[in-house]
């Protein structure tokens, strides 16, 4: 097969040289991709747990102050 100029022979894996290191490589790069969204989605809960938390203890402090 002819792409542009280069000559990409059907034995020759299309110019790469797959012996594992690839699928390793994009296992830990999907692996990593996949913490930082956990990460982030689990920083923005905490941030609406802590904020819940803040009011509700202003609500329970100004209940307290009225007796």
């Amino acid at each position: 097969m002819i792409l542009g100029s280069i000559r990409l022979h059907k034995g020759d894996n299309y110019g790469f040289r797959c012996n594992g290191t690839n699928d390793e490589i994009m296992a830990s790069f999907f692996g990593f991709i996949t913490l930082v969204i956990v990460l982030a989605k689990m920083h923005a809960t905490i941030q609406v747990l802590e904020e819940k938390v803040k009011v509700a203890f202003q609500l329970i402090n100004k209940l307290n102050d009225r007796k």
